[in-house]
Parts: C-alpha cells; sequence; structure tokens
C-alpha cells in the first residue's frame, strides 16, 4: 500500500497562522525571476550551456477586489517584437482561444523576456479579424 502523500496545503496554513490569518489578507505581492539558459535551441547536441537572459516581474493582488489579473507568455506572443494591429498570427490566436477556454480575464500579459502588452487590446483584434 503507498505512504499517503503529505499534507502540503494543510502545513502551509498553519506555517502561516492557520485559517483565521489567512481569512485577513488583503493584498499579496508575488515576485519572480526566471532564467534561460542555452543550448536549448542550440545546433549541437552537448553543447557548454551559456546563460541566455533574464526575466522579473512583479504581481500585485488585491485579494478583496479580486484584481489580480494578469498572464504570463513566454513563447506563443512576443509582446516587444510582435505588434498587435501590424502581425496578428497563429500564436496570437491561440493565447485568445486558451485564455476563452480557462474562463479568466486578464488585463495584461508579461512576456518572458520582459513586454508588457494589453491583452484586452489582442482580444479585440482577434474578434475584429474572425
Amino acid at each position: 500500500m503507498p505512504a499517503a502523500a503529505p499534507d502540503h496545503v494543510g502545513r502551509a496554513v498553519v506555517a502561516v497562522g492557520g485559517a483565521g490569518a489567512l481569512a485577513t489578507i488583503k493584498s499579496l505581492q508575488l515576485k519572480a525571476i526566471m532564467r534561460q539558459w542555452e543550448p536549448e535551441q542550440s545546433y549541437v547536441a552537448g553543447a557548454k550551456i551559456k546563460f541566455a537572459v533574464e526575466s522579473r516581474f512583479v504581481l500585485l493582488v488585491d485579494v478583496v477586489a479580486d484584481a489580480a489579473r494578469i498572464g504570463w507568455v513566454t513563447d506563443l506572443w512576443a509582446l516587444g517584437r510582435d505588434v498587435i494591429k501590424d502581425s496578428l498570427n497563429a500564436t496570437q490566436l491561440a493565447v485568445v482561444n486558451t485564455v476563452r477556454k480557462a474562463g479568466i480575464a486578464p488585463l495584461r500579459f508579461a512576456g518572458g523576456h520582459g513586454g508588457v502588452a494589453s491583452y484586452p487590446e489582442l482580444a479585440a483584434e482577434v474578434r475584429a479579424a474572425q
């Protein structure tokens, strides 16, 4: 018989002071750093790994107003490169379709290489193109 899975959520709730303490949270701040190394896309198998890029973002969440509305895309939508009106493409359509299926409504998307873009603007362009 397999061992019971540890109760990570229960332990986390206790660690922050219990359910009562969680109920008093009004806002959250999440800071993240993403680092990528090559040769993830190298032409040479087994090539030496080199640091390529670092992305940082901060997400502020207003728990009371349910105002956390940011998405994170790395390779589907190149936010700094793909100007929405100039380059509507299949990957941007995939982002909009996925957001639609998930039933979420982000205001901005933060890209894996540091760009930020308006999701409602992208969604409007996709609707107009369909």
